[in-house]
C-alpha cells in the first residue's frame, strides 16, 4: 500500500514475480480520472460517497459496555 499525496488516496499495489507492479486498486484509469478531476481536466470524477444511513431501529445504542475479559464492546 502507498499513500498518493497528490490525490489524497491510498493505493493498493500488487507485484509480480519480478517486482513490477502488476495491478493497483484503484485501477490506473481511475487514478488518472481522479488526477484529471483535481486539475480541472475533462475526465469525470468518481461519484461522491453517500452519507451514512441513520441507525436501524434494531441497532445498538452505540454506548460502550463491558464484554468478556473486561474488553469494551460497542453495539
Amino acid at each position: 500500500m502507498r499513500f498518493d499525496m497528490k490525490l489524497g488516496l491510498v493505493v493498493v499495489e500488487f507485484f509480480d514475480d519480478s517486482g513490477e507492479v502488476a495491478t493497483t486498486i484503484p485501477s490506473p484509469q481511475k487514478l488518472k480520472a481522479y488526477e484529471a478531476a483535481l486539475s480541472g481536466g475533462q475526465a469525470h470524477a468518481p461519484p461522491p460517497l453517500a452519507p451514512a444511513p441513520d441507525k436501524a431501529p434494531s441497532a445498538g445504542t452505540g454506548e460502550p459496555r463491558n464484554g468478556r475479559d473486561g474488553l469494551a464492546v460497542v453495539a
